[in-house]
């Protein structure tokens, strides 16, 4: 009686075991071509605006310190914190000279060159302290999947998910989550059909050679 039932989620299982693993494998892959850890990063706030926008997601890669350059938007750990910023270099200064974006100067001391100077695309002024190389973690590939993780800025409550993305969130949560118990249910049946269809066949069968 029970195993039934347990017959029935196999082919679920199934599904889900070869989307998890396809899954896996995609981001491994990722790892090792871009060459870090975390390839794949959520972008929560709205500083790099319009270049970057709250909710996307976007590709990093790693980067060493000789090959930064002015205009990259690069990811780094803030001191003292486990935050990553993603911010764009605007002026990066080495222990011989600097080079700077604009008017742009470096109004704070190099004690470890090269020392990098950030700014947010949508921040009125360079960011108040500087970034050494041991803090940046990679460079922004320039590939960006748009609002892709909105829903999960919304659902936390965060001051940055902007209207009318709440209720989108909600409704396309809830669109996949109807999606896939229809696909589901429509498998299920599919299967059961298929299962009636070969022991009416079988019995069929049976029947002709009983006859003759």
């Amino acid at each position: 009686m029970h195993a039934r039932p347990l017959r029935k989620l196999v082919p679920s299982l199934v599904l889900v075991g070869v989307a998890i693993g396809s899954a896996l494998a995609a981001y491994s892959f990722l790892v090792l071509a871009l060459g870090v850890n975390q390839p794949l990063l959520l972008v929560p706030s709205r500083s790099m605006e319009p270049t970057i926008d709250a909710g996307d997601v976007i590709a990093m890669r790693a980067i060493s310190a000789p090959q930064i350059r002015l205009g990259d938007v690069i990811i780094y750990q803030q001191s003292y914190t486990q935050v990553l910023l993603i911010h764009r270099v605007v002026c990066i200064a080495t222990s011989t000279s600097s080079q700077c974006v604009g008017s742009l100067y470096v109004y704070m001391k190099c004690n470890i060159p090269p020392c990098y100077y950030t700014k947010g695309d949508n921040e009125p002024g360079p960011d108040p302290w500087v970034i050494s190389a041991s803090q940046i973690t990679g460079v922004w590939t320039g590939f960006r999947i748009p609002y892709l993780a909105m829903a999960f800025i919304c659902l936390r409550q965060d001051a940055q998910c902007p209207s009318p993305w709440g209720p989108l969130s909600l409704i396309f949560l809830g669109s996949a989550v109807a999606c896939d118990l229809v696909f589901e249910y429509w498998f299920l049946e599919r299967a059961a059909k298929n299962k009636a269809t070969k022991q009416g066949d079988s019995r069929t069968e049976d029947a002709n050679v009983d006859s003759v």
